[in-house]
């Protein structure tokens, strides 16, 4: 009885923490029951992003391993036990920012094409910036994998003249609790050079 009484304070007390720190912006942010502190780093150089403190650089080993193409992310940031990743690469081709929509279209419509069995979701398209020049297209699918699904969250942007790809991957048990912040992290990137260019 008094086990079951401390698990319903500790639920509760959770759950009102979580109702709180929402954002990735907050001072922490509840994840289900953990609790992340994110902070903004540079990747490729200029370019910020918000992500957990705690995430480290994934191991080329365990890269080769998630991402099996020799044409992987540059920048991998995962869970310190491998489980939940940020990937992003920086293509070198140049891009007009109204392409955005379109290549995430090809993209999708490629893994569709090459892995039936993939369960698409949801797409969508939002603006970055209050001028709404700066395109982000998403979209996401549940991939099967070993034991349980694999959750893919996929989002393009131009960035400096060329396309940045990002991915989020993590169970899908867990996706529900990290898709809100996975979306903040998609939408925090940003160049420092096109914010000095078009402040």
């Amino acid at each position: 009885m008094i086990r079951n009484m401390e698990q319903e304070i500790v639920r509760l007390r959770n759950e009102g923490k979580r109702q709180i720190h929402l954002s990735i912006y907050d001072s922490y942010t509840m994840i289900g029951d953990t609790r992340y502190e994110f902070e903004r780093q540079k990747i490729y150089g200029r370019i910020n992003v918000v992500l957990p403190n705690d995430f480290i650089d994934l191991p080329l080993s365990f890269a080769k391993l998630k991402y099996i193409s020799e044409d992987r992310p540059k920048v991998i940031k995962s869970s310190k036990d491998t489980s939940i990743d940020f990937a992003f690469n920086y293509r070198p081709e140049k891009l007009n920012r109204k392409e955005v929509p379109y290549i995430a279209k090809g993209y999708a419509a490629a893994i569709r094409k090459i892995f039936p069995s993939n369960e698409f979701m949801e797409c969508g398209t939002f603006f970055l910036d209050s001028k709404k020049e700066q395109l982000m297209s998403w979209y996401e699918y549940l991939s099967p994998d070993f034991k349980e699904k694999l959750y893919n969250l996929h989002g393009f942007l131009g960035v400096e003249g060329r396309l940045m790809q990002v991915s989020f991957h993590c169970s899908e048990a867990i996706y529900k609790m990290w898709r809100p912040a996975a979306l903040e992290v998609f939408a925090s990137i940003y160049s420092s050079l096109d914010r000095q260019m078009n402040p």
